[in-house]
């Protein structure tokens, strides 16, 4: 009988082959133990810091929002958050959990603080109806290190930064945090001028630090082309921390710390992302002018929003429109393609504690590029029986048709800020 020598090699072969596929099945872990373990280490990290965590949120729809998150391993969180007052001071505790229905999440699964910027009740937290803030209560791990989680929200893309707190100071530091963003840094506003210029090797930049949206924006001049860069910003205990570093060459700002203002030389002097210190000097002159800015009210937006009026030589709300109780807020309704026509509406509570809406048209003009003016005209609708609303209202309106009309620069996504050409110290914000 003639034995194939070729064939036993090929058999010998096949079932060294089966033999070693075997044992390699054998020693591959499975997917869903590998997913196990992962869940495992990232509650570990999460429930292993004495102090507990820092975050720093940044919702989908703009601004930025610090938190200070405690985590055990019962699955449940104590939080404080910087929304408000009492949010601040009082504790809300949810349950949460981490599960991977693809990949793995954190899930804050019962109603707390974290769940307001999501809210479609405005009232919860603002934002926009039906849809809220643009927050999340669902986050995808992006990456993570013993004292730095990243993630991202699952359904609205949100940002959470998570950062290991310090232990010793942890319990104030978010009291610290709202004590600095409402005492300290809302005196950006309180420079005469609206103007705020940094120089830095030679390269002029017109920063814009918006403390109603939590924005920050900045203009200048590259090989003769205006550039313009914006992203949100979260509160520290001494400063602001960027969502997206600004870049230009060598020169960065990923945070600014350590406020402190001059208004007699009309500077401020923080130090740049721990480093070094520099000087924002307030000027009466734009060291830029955006040619675009006027056009993007027509063209992006067809409605802005504001709660409050002019700023005016420092002073927020010079005519006090905030703080009549009555008043709701202010829309700028922009028309200007379907009869040219825009309208200028003021909301209100009246005697019986119903909604009412009054305006006055106006017509918008850009003759100038760069510069839009106003000519407004006579109030329509159910003007309040309340003096001091009308009359503040009036008072608005006379500084909205300055003869001169109003640069506007751009301080956040679809925020928009007009700035008086003939007077630096007269400005309003639209959002």
């Amino acid at each position: 009988m003639k034995v194939h020598t070729g064939l036993l090699v090929f058999l010998f072969l096949y079932i060294l082959s089966s033999c070693s596929r075997k044992l390699d099945m054998e020693n591959i872990e499975r997917p869903d133990t590998k997913i196990a373990e992962r869940i495992e280490w990232y509650t570990d990290l999460l429930t292993s810091s004495p102090g507990g965590w820092i975050g720093y949120l940044y919702p989908a729809f703009g601004g930025g929002v610090t938190f200070k998150f405690d985590f055990d391993k019962n699955q449940r969180v104590r939080m404080i958050a910087l929304l408000n007052t009492q949010t601040v001071h009082n504790v809300k505790e949810s349950s949460y959990s981490i599960r991977a229905p693809q990949v793995p999440s954190l899930y804050f699964d019962t109603y707390s603080y974290i769940h307001q910027l999501a809210d479609p009740i405005i009232t919860k937290y603002g934002g926009e109806r039906l849809v809220g803030a643009g927050g999340d209560f669902e986050f995808s791990f992006v990456n993570a290190s013993p004292d730095t989680i990243r993630l991202k929200g699952n359904f609205r893309g949100s940002d959470l930064l998570l950062v290991r707190a310090d232990p010793t100071g942890a319990e104030n530091y978010l009291r610290n945090v709202y004590t600095f963003t409402s005492q300290e840094l809302v005196k950006v506003d309180r420079f005469k001028d609206y103007y705020k210029k940094l120089n830095y090797n030679g390269q002029d930049y017109m920063i814009i630090i918006n403390v109603d949206k939590s924005t920050f924006s900045v203009y200048y001049n590259r090989s003769g082309k205006l550039q313009f860069f914006t992203t949100e910003f979260a509160g520290m205990e001494n400063g602001i921390l960027l969502r997206e570093p600004f870049v230009d060459g060598e020169f960065s700002i990923q945070r600014f710390e350590d406020f402190e203002f001059d208004f007699t030389q009309n500077q401020l002097q923080v130090l740049l992302n721990g480093k070094e210190k520099i000087v924002i000097n307030s000027l009466s002159v734009p060291p830029v002018i955006d040619l675009d800015g006027p056009a993007q009210i027509f063209s992006k937006y067809n409605r802005s929003f504001s709660t409050y009026g002019f700023n005016y030589d420092g002073q927020r709300d010079y005519h006090q429109l905030s703080s009549d109780p009555s008043f709701i807020g202010a829309h700028l309704r922009q028309r200007y393609y379907i009869n040219n026509l825009d309208r200028f509406e003021f909301y209100y509570y009246d005697n019986s504690n119903m909604e009412q809406m009054f305006y006055y048209n106006l017509r918008s003009s850009i003759n100038t590029p760069g510069v839009m003016k106003f000519d407004v005209y006579a109030n329509f609708g159910t003007v309040p029986s309340n003096s001091s609303l009308l009359t503040a209202v009036n008072k608005f309106k006379a500084f909205q048709g300055d003869a001169g009309g109003f640069y506007v620069f751009t301080s956040g996504n679809d925020v928009y800020d007009f700035v008086s050409v003939d007077d630096s110290k007269k400005w309003f914000r639209f959002y």
